[in-house]
This record gives C-alpha cells, sequence and structure tokens, in this order.
C-alpha cells in the first residue's frame, strides 16, 4: 500500500511517499501521531514473503514477523485474515487482549496463540520506558496469501481505517 508518511519528530512535518506495511504503532513518547513502518522504498522493487511449502499441510504457509515497539508503542484493533498466530516474547513485555478475554501482560520468554477469526483488541507495550519485541507466526492458506499478499497478515478494524483516511484527508488540505 502506498501511503505518506507523516512525522514531525523535530517538531516540523516531514512527509515522505513509501509502500507500507500492515504495521501501524502509535507511540506517545516520541509523540508520532501515526509511524507506518516502512516495508520498502518506492524506488526498490518490492519484497516477498518467503513462503515454506509444509510436506504434512499443503496449501498451507508461514510468515514469520518480528514486531518491535517502542516505549509506549501499540498496534491498533485488528484480525489476522484467517491465519492462525503463535507469538513469543524476546524482549520486554506486551498487554494483550484477544476478543472478550481478559487483559494479560505476557512477560519475556512467554508466548500466546491467536486462533483463526481472534479479534486482536489490544497490543501494546506494557512500558512507557523500555521497548518490547515479539516474534509472530503466521500460519495461512497459501491461495490466501498469494491472492492477497502481505497486507492480509493484520487487517486493521474499520475504525483506524477511518481515522486514518481522516488524518490522511488532513493532511492533504
Amino acid at each position: 500500500m502506498a501511503l505518506l508518511l507523516c512525522d514531525s519528530h523535530d517538531g516540523r512535518t516531514h512527509i515522505r511517499p513509501k509502500v507500507f506495511s500492515s504495521t501501524a504503532i502509535y507511540s506517545r513518547r516520541h509523540r508520532l501521531i501515526f509511524f507506518f513502518a516502512p516495508l520498502v522504498d518506492l524506488w526498490q522493487p518490492p519484497p516477498s514473503p518467503t513462503n515454506i511449502s509444509w510436506v504434512n499441510c499443503p496449501g498451507k504457509s508461514i510468515v514469520g514477523l518480528l514486531v518491535e515497539y517502542p516505549a509506549g508503542g501499540a498496534t491498533p484493533s485488528h484480525r489476522h485474515g484467517g491465519a492462525s498466530v503463535s507469538a513469543y516474547v524476546i524482549r520486554g513485555s506486551v498487554l494483550n487482549k484477544m476478543n472478550n478475554d481478559p487483559m494479560k501482560v505476557i512477560t519475556q520468554g512467554e508466548s500466546w496463540y491467536e486462533a483463526p477469526g481472534c479479534h486482536h483488541r489490544i497490543s501494546a507495550n506494557a512500558s512507557e520506558v523500555e521497548p518490547a519485541a515479539f516474534f509472530v507466526n503466521f500460519v495461512l492458506d497459501t491461495e490466501t496469501l498469494e491472492r492477497e499478499g502481505p497486507a492480509v497478515l493484520v487487517q486493521y478494524d474499520e475504525e483506524y481505517k477511518d481515522i486514518i483516511a481522516r488524518k490522511m484527508s488532513e493532511l492533504s488540505t
């Protein structure tokens, strides 16, 4: 997806064209309203996910992703396009709320699982001071991944998409 990156890390607004992944982070500490993690520069060829074919799971692909949250960082409420998801915290602690379950704090060395269709309502760094990171494995239909591309891995709620559309509209006026 091609969008304009807008940040104000030095008090001025910087707009740069980039191709972005679906990952967005909100950081109160750095006062970024929306920070889209660049997937690739527009001037470079786009990357493609590495599909691992499983002999005992025909038609399935696995995609690995490292997610890094700055202090106070979070990802908006989302789903994972029918993928089974397993995640393992490698640094810090993560606040995690799925569906209508109570929120949990997942610490370094712990993991969680999201069934296909799970609504990941809260995913945030539990610390306002230290960064956090976790590794995620998505297992999904190869056909879906090939048809929809990596954007299928993280699908934000409509309310969040509306906020982004309004912010982008404000930037263009």
